[in-house]
């Protein structure tokens, strides 16, 4: 790969892991506007997000000899049960029930 495409890479894929680590602490925290699935099953669908754009930057920093990036040294989230609910969610949806007259 020439040096312009790893350093582009490396740029996009810091970006994307720090955008990955944000989503999953909003997940926590507000949910997901998605009525069919628990916030737990996106959250942890982001930790796989995590774990490759992560796995891609040290592999870039160990062929390059890069520095690590700043957004490695942030901890990895843990993994939720997939039933979680955020409490955010619960208090900001409108839910109508289908019993409603």
């Amino acid at each position: 790969m020439d040096e312009k495409k790893w350093i582009d890479e490396f740029a996009r894929t810091s970006v994307a892991l720090a955008a990955a680590l944000d989503e999953h602490a909003k997940v926590l925290v507000e949910g997901t506007p998605d009525p069919l699935w628990p916030d737990g099953v996106r959250a942890n669908q982001l930790l796989h997000v995590i774990a490759l754009h992560r796995a891609r930057l040290l592999a870039l920093v160990e062929e390059h000899g890069l520095s690590a990036p700043s957004v490695l040294e942030k901890p990895v989230p843990g993994r939720v049960p997939y039933d979680f609910m955020a409490a955010g969610r619960l208090a900001s949806n409108d839910f109508v029930p289908l019993t409603a007259a």
